[in-house]
């Protein structure tokens, strides 16, 4: 019986990183005062790669929260109000975020959108509607070089060249 029970330990032990979801804990709440939502979004000056503000309007409308992610691609389940209910979405500078699906706990697929600053002002947009579809985020340490992009006629943020970047 011993040697059963040591099996089973191994065997736990072994394969249980590759069956691990998400945790829970969304990571660290950083206050975030809703009159002053624009101005701590657009100017607070001091960033730190892994903190993402995000949103549940467009356009930074409240109720807003901001998260001390990391940049070591640990997978967070987005806590509610913002799961499958995400508007707008800023991560700090030196940070590239990845949005994923309830399907996704793992944050281990080709996720659902990916996000950098200045973030993107409408996650509601037609035709997939990412916004309504996140439950799971993480964010990785961007290389040394940020992404160009530009925004579409819907006000959306969207990768025009990814070469250089670490995913």
């Amino acid at each position: 019986m011993g040697l059963f029970i040591r099996q089973i330990v191994v065997f736990t032990a072994f394969f249980a990183p590759i069956f691990a979801s998400a945790t829970s804990d969304p990571g660290q709440v950083i206050p975030l005062a809703p009159p002053a939502v624009n101005q701590t979004i657009q100017g607070r000056g001091k960033y730190t790669p892994g903190n993402v503000q995000i949103c549940v309007g467009s356009n930074w409308a409240h109720p807003c929260a901001a998260y001390a992610l990391g940049v070591k691609g640990v997978c967070w389940a987005i806590p509610k109000p913002y799961k499958a209910n995400v508007g707008s979405i800023i991560p700090d500078p030196g940070a590239i975020c990845y949005l994923y699906d309830e399907d996704d706990a793992g944050c281990t697929g080709k996720g659902i959108d990916i996000v950098w600053y200045p973030g993107t002002a409408n996650l509601h947009y037609p035709p997939d509607y990412p916004g309504y579809k996140a439950a799971y985020w993480k964010c990785e340490k961007a290389s040394n070089c940020l992404p160009t992009s530009y925004v579409n006629p819907n006000g959306n943020m969207y990768a025009a060249l990814f070469s250089g970047l670490n995913f």
